[in-house]
């Protein structure tokens, strides 16, 4: 997924967009709905947008009389009815008159949004739901276009599409005005910077049942789930949350919810664990056995509820049978593995590592840890993170070191390029080996955080980018 990141400027392009539009003459129907009943304007409920004139709700019902919520409004939006049913109070507090038959709305400036209100029933879907906007259309915004030599002379705060600029191999360019100059919007996926990362805090985690020994962060920043083996060799699957997302040191203070796995057997030791972006589904990599497992959620979200496993095999050998750290990418269309050498799953159900089209692919080649070795200063590779259209991948070892790579083809990690080496093992303090098994960042990618398992062991890192 591409995302536009627009440095020292911040633009408004909420147009106040709106999943329907009104018409002159509005058929008004009822449906049951979560709470009560609900107003549906010409037979689709959403929220509705208007611009400056005048609209006719028909044929109101008497036992559904309407308001417009609009005090502090009323030279922007104003309403009359064919009946009045009488006055009563908003949501808002201020009394209102509610009109059932022909209800005409007059829009004459931009009020933002408005609730809607029935007498007898309150909002009935109507919450902050008719927005104002500039411009009506059921196939989206459409910006003005032009070239560099009409470009508007009184421009602050203005966007267009530009025909003489590109942007990604696109024929046109979106540019805004910053107060002094245009400047073209560069539609290009962020990259993950290291180069100028420092830390902002490294927290210690309490962990039951033995130590981390993998994890797996929700793309939201808001949770993160980890394995552990305790000492009378059981293994278990947990879920901490953030009350900030991103912010470690407003982790829960300990697992929010815990699961033993007793089934299936696991001969040894977990690591590796992924769950999706909807938390509905988990899967980890147990060393030793020669199958891979998933669990489904029985309710989003609550490791307890976790269902009995599906087994997938895939026969492998050594250290290659256990994932040191499982991830998605392409907007979780794929799930990487990092063992002693990397495996790539193409999945047919997006955040669905069962619907894989080969549940045991081949490894891929110049992969292993000897082939990292070099770029990170001579240690394994311990975790993986793709940027967010595949043209970057940026991996994690022993030591604290990192890695970086161009693919000139999204997500073949074959075509990596040189890499660009970083050491963060001062800036991350105490630790002999800090074995890096996560590698997260924010969305805006500003914001890093990173988790060692061992040497030091449970501990996470929040850097700035």
């Amino acid at each position: 997924m591409a995302t536009t990141k627009i440095t020292s400027q911040v633009l408004d392009l909420n147009a106040g967009r709106a999943d329907y539009t009104l018409t002159a003459t509005n058929t008004v129907t009822y449906v049951g709905a979560s709470g009560g009943n609900q107003y549906v304007f010409n037979g689709a409920y959403g929220t509705y947008g208007v611009v400056n004139g005048t609209y006719v709700l028909s044929s109101v019902s008497s036992s559904h009389p309407i308001a417009i919520i609009n005090n502090g409004k009323t030279s922007e939006i104003s309403y009359t009815g064919a009946v009045n049913e009488g006055t009563g109070t908003g949501p808002d507090g201020n009394t209102y008159t509610f009109y059932s038959g022909n209800v005409t709305i007059t829009v004459s400036g931009n009020f933002d949004t408005v609730s809607y209100y029935c007498l007898n029933h309150g909002y009935m879907g109507g919450k902050d739901n008719l927005i104002y906007v500039s411009s009506v259309g059921e196939s989206g915004l459409k910006m003005p276009s032009g070239t560099n030599n009409n470009r508007p002379t009184d421009a602050t705060g203005q966007i267009r599409n530009n025909t003489n600029e590109t942007s990604q191999s696109s024929s046109s360019a979106m540019e805004y005005y910053n107060g002094s100059d245009w400047k073209v919007i560069n539609n290009a996926a962020l990259t993950l910077d290291l180069s100028n990362a420092s830390l902002i805090d490294t927290q210690v985690i309490t962990v039951s049942e033995g130590n981390m020994r993998g994890l797996s962060f929700v793309p939201d920043g808001s949770s993160m789930y980890t394995t552990s083996m305790n000492a009378s060799s059981q293994d278990f699957l947990h879920k901490y949350t953030f009350s900030t997302a991103f912010d470690i040191s407003t982790i829960s203070s300990g697992p929010v919810g815990s699961f033993q796995i007793t089934s299936p057997t696991i001969s040894n030791y977990l690591s590796g664990c992924l769950v999706n972006a909807a938390e509905s589904k988990m899967a980890y990599d147990p060393y030793h056995n020669i199958e891979w497992y998933q669990q489904n959620f029985g309710t989003p979200g609550d490791i307890t509820t976790l269902q009995s496993a599906s087994s997938f095999s895939c026969s492998r050998t050594g250290g290659d049978r256990t994932a040191r750290t499982m991830i998605f990418a392409d907007n979780e269309n794929k799930m990487y593995w990092m063992s002693t050498q990397m495996r790539q799953f193409n999945l047919s159900t997006a955040g669905d590592p069962s619907s894989a089209s080969d549940t045991c692919p081949t490894a891929i080649p110049n992969t292993t840890d000897s082939d990292f070795s070099a770029d990170l200063d001579g240690g394994n590779t311990r975790s993986l993170f793709f940027n967010d259209n595949g043209t970057q991948l940026t991996i994690a070892g022993d030591g604290a070191r990192l890695a970086q790579f161009t693919l000139s083809t999204a997500y073949d990690i074959t075509t990596r390029g040189t890499a660009t080496k970083y050491n963060f093992d001062s800036m991350l303090g105490s630790g002999a080996s800090k074995e890096i098994y996560a590698i997260r960042p924010n969305a805006s990618y500003t914001k890093l955080i990173l988790a060692s398992t061992y040497q030091p062991e449970n501990t996470l890192y929040e850097l700035s980018l």
